[in-house]
């Protein structure tokens, strides 16, 4: 398998908020980062939002890279909570992850999510991306079934530092878990990565979610407030 992500020169300090965003506020071919609240590698490759029956959500757009890395700087930096994100697919040997704990001084990273198989089923993955976007797998399970075209909800868990607990949830069922006692990253980024084995596959996500425990949502997220309500 390919090097998944690397991440890059971010803010070096931004207070962590519980965080959603269900790209309501975006028009239809704004790249991800068109916002102030993402930003991604420089690739050409890239998640652009599309209308999907009235409703916006982000797709990929493939040329000639292998993955494609967005960190959500509007969560902040957080340790301990949930990232979330709802996907469907179309294809197979595609990664979708949810990243935590992300490093801008040393692009290292958790990141934990699925990797689709051609017989309508997915591994599980709970990994650790080093500097160079390589992975360590510390927990893999098995997805018996998981359809194309069908929306799921993907959920990482991280809480913990020495060891760190990691719990990858599908539809609310946890499918990969482990306690780290080697890497033992501290706080960071959250964001999402997309990945590519073969043909391109198309993944397509919505409502993307960080809840650290607190409270407050940052005022000016405004496509999060109207998704509380929804």
């Amino acid at each position: 398998m390919k090097p998944l992500i690397s991440l890059f020169a971010i803010p070096a300090i931004v207070f962590a908020a519980s965080f959603t965003d269900n790209f309501e506020s975006y028009s239809p071919g704004d790249d991800l980062s068109n916002s102030g609240y993402w930003i991604r590698s420089d690739s050409s490759d890239c998640l652009v939002v599309v209308s999907d029956g009235g409703n916006n959500i982000v797709e990929t757009v493939w040329t000639d890279k292998s993955g494609i890395s967005y960190i959500c700087t509007g969560s902040g930096i957080w340790s301990e909570g949930t990232a979330g994100v709802d996907f469907e697919y179309t294809g197979s040997d595609a990664i979708l992850g949810l990243i935590a704990r992300g490093n801008s001084t040393t692009s290292e990273c958790y990141m934990a999510g699925v990797y689709t198989l051609p017989s309508k089923a997915a591994y599980s993955m709970i990994l650790y991306v080093n500097s160079l976007g390589e992975h360590t797998v510390l927990n893999m399970g098995y997805i018996s079934t998981l359809s194309e075209n069908t929306w799921y909800s993907l959920s990482f868990e991280i809480s913990g530092t020495d060891p760190v607990s990691l719990t990858l949830n599908l539809d609310g069922t946890p499918y990969s878990t482990c306690k780290d006692s080697t890497y033992l990253l501290v706080p960071g980024w959250s964001g999402v990565g997309v990945g590519k084995e073969n043909a391109p596959p198309t993944l397509r996500l919505d409502n993307f979610c960080v809840d650290d425990g607190t409270t407050t949502l940052r005022a000016s997220t405004f496509a999060g407030i109207k998704a509380l309500f929804q």
